[in-house]
């Protein structure tokens, strides 16, 4: 029997060794965390780096961080300024962190799901696979090479789909001379 899946929202407890293992592309990120470096680090851009956004935390280094040491010793006329702009884009951030929080963690649960089902079908017998993918194609008319996309090597898709026609399951048949394999519903 199957574990049932992981709701969206549910927290999935890895230990240490396991969280090792796993890329920092595939691992969730933390709303606290990503405040945190946005309290503390905002102008370095630390937040957006841990967020995935390099790009926009490469601007941030560029724009901000040349500037900080000559404000820390008061060099610039224009301190209010620079400090009300400064305050602007931290709350800015900081009302941001949340939606984009969020987007990775759906991003990277998709993912997690869709290797689960390229796993569980991997589980599968091709001829059944073969079947899904023709119920999924328009017609029901699958090619090699639509076969071959689902990672199904060459040879097995040209065994597998001659068994198949041989046993009345799909037609063999030839579209503008490339070789078809037509399947009725």
């Amino acid at each position: 029997m199957k574990p049932a899946p992981a709701s969206p929202n549910s927290q999935v407890h890895l230990s240490t060794e396991e969280l090792a293992a796993v890329p920092f592309r595939h691992r969730p990120r933390s709303l606290m965390l990503a405040a945190f470096l946005n309290l503390f680090f905002f102008w370095l851009g630390l937040h957006k780096f841990y967020l995935g956004n390099k790009k926009a935390a490469y601007i941030r280094l560029l724009l901000f961080f040349p500037i900080s040491p000559f404000f820390l010793i008061g060099v610039m006329n224009f301190e209010l300024f620079y400090l009300s702009f400064l305050g602007i884009i931290l709350c800015w951030d900081l009302v941001m962190n949340y939606p984009q929080v969020e987007r990775i963690n759906r991003s990277i649960r998709a993912l997690e799901q869709q290797e689960t089902e390229a796993l569980e079908m991997a589980d599968q017998p091709l001829e059944t696979r073969i079947l899904e993918m023709a119920d999924r194609a328009d017609g029901g008319i699958l090619t090699l090479k639509d076969v071959m996309r689902e990672g199904i090597s060459l040879e097995e898709a040209k065994q597998v789909l001659s068994k198949m026609s041989q046993e009345g399951i799909c037609e063999e048949v030839s579209l503008n001379g490339v070789k078809s394999y037509c399947f009725s519903s």
